[in-house]
């Protein structure tokens, strides 16, 4: 491939990498909720509902490098001001979207896609402190189906027009919760901190649970580390597994199937692993990854035509996750 088609690739590509997506609504019980969630403002963040409110536009992802309690609900997330109410049992579904990009989400940010609870401490999340919730996981989706690249939960997530279900545990207890949902894009995970997260946070009031399903967890920022399997990884390969990070899923009997593996499981490829979970808005600024960009040569001064060559071995699916982390960078400065 010449510097020349390379050039006209990276033009093809930009609009796609331009845009990346967000949590805009829910879905409960099949019925789209008037309460959706807050958009992104570039403003300081002012939540209205049971979104967490931010003030990072949707290209914004936050990385393990970032040391300002991002990745908890996203840097500077505010707390939604309402709870929004569910039954302990049924099913909701966080939509993504990039409104007037035409698409879901980049089909080239393959990664997986996580919920997590935290209860809150009193009878309302409205106001908690971010750093004070202990969350636990309830529903996983990683690798789909094995093949080079493979087929991901965010591909899933695309073919079913945006939507991520999620079983909340009918063996909760009653109360208030922070559901904390995010995608993983990992199409430059082959570096140190090339992981993007792009976590979103809602308030939900359980009702109708049995109580019988442990609370406790742990704090975001202990979620994941730098050098997880599932975090530092290079998915252009032949993949035939993957480890999904974080922390075990909260066993239930709610029927949310297997996934691809949790850090501590067999890391299988499988169904979504849902034990359960809750929307969440949120999205929030982080300090930006370097991203790598060292797969596409920079044109020599003895080549005055400019077209360079790739470097041998270099595939499609690499250039574009370089063209990927370079627009990235830039549309997150």
């Amino acid at each position: 491939m010449t510097f020349l088609t390379y050039a006209t690739l990276l033009g093809a590509c930009a609009t796609m990498v331009s845009a990346h997506g967000r949590v805009t609504r829910i879905v409960y019980n099949g019925v789209s909720s008037d309460e959706g969630l807050v958009d992104y403002t570039n403003t300081p963040a002012k939540a209205i509902n049971a979104g967490w409110a931010t003030k990072q536009g949707d290209l914004g992802f936050t990385s393990l490098s970032d040391t300002t309690g991002s990745i908890i609900c996203a840097e500077g997330a505010v707390p939604g001001t309402t709870d929004f109410p569910v039954t302990a049992g049924d099913t909701v579904d966080f939509m993504w979207d990039h409104p007037g990009a035409g698409e879901r989400w980049p089909v080239s940010h393959h990664g997986p896609t996580l919920t997590y609870l935290a209860k809150c401490p009193g009878t309302t999340c409205a106001g908690v402190t971010p750093s004070s919730l202990q969350f636990f996981k309830i529903q996983e989706l990683g690798l789909v189906a094995p093949g080079n690249v493979g087929t991901w939960a965010s591909d899933s997530m695309i073919v079913a027009n945006g939507s991520v279900p999620v079983v909340i545990p009918k063996e909760l207890p009653d109360g208030a919760y922070v559901a904390r949902h995010e995608t993983i894009a990992l199409h430059s995970a082959g570096s140190a901190n090339g992981a993007q997260f792009y976590p979103q946070c809602v308030n939900l009031k359980v009702t109708g649970g049995s109580g019988t399903l442990s609370t406790d967890g742990v704090a975001a920022t202990a979620l994941y580390s730098a050098t997880d399997p599932g975090i530092l990884i290079n998915i252009y390969q032949q993949n035939t597994a993957y480890p999904i990070p974080g922390p075990k899923l909260r066993t239930t009997d709610s029927g949310n199937g297997s996934g691809s593996g949790s850090a501590s499981s067999s890391g299988s490829v499988g169904a979504s692993s849902t034990a359960a979970s809750a929307p969440a808005t949120t999205a929030t600024q982080a300090t930006p990854t370097t991203l790598a960009t060292s797969v596409v040569p920079a044109p020599s001064s003895t080549n005055a035509g400019g077209k360079v060559p790739l470097p041998s071995g270099a595939t499609l699916a690499e250039l574009k996750a370089a063209i990927d982390s370079a627009l990235d960078g830039y549309y997150s400065a």
